[in-house]
């Protein structure tokens, strides 16, 4: 992650056919809502798009824990 206050939007899943993003202002508040949420992908600004698993082992590994 090129910095820890990247926007970062997390895709979750609220019905059969409804996906809602959330937009965050860093990933540290992402983490909850992935923690929280049924989440079905995340994307970060300027990294891409990755699965709820990867986008945490991807944050701790840069030292971001919740």
């Amino acid at each position: 992650m090129s910095h820890p206050d990247t926007a970062v939007r997390v895709f979750i899943v609220e019905g059969k056919l409804t996906i809602t993003a959330l937009k965050f202002p860093c990933a540290k508040d992402a983490m909850r809502a992935v923690r929280k949420y049924p989440v079905l992908q995340v994307e970060i600004e300027g990294e891409g798009t990755m699965l709820p698993e990867e986008f945490m082992a991807y944050c701790t590994d840069h030292g971001l824990t919740n």
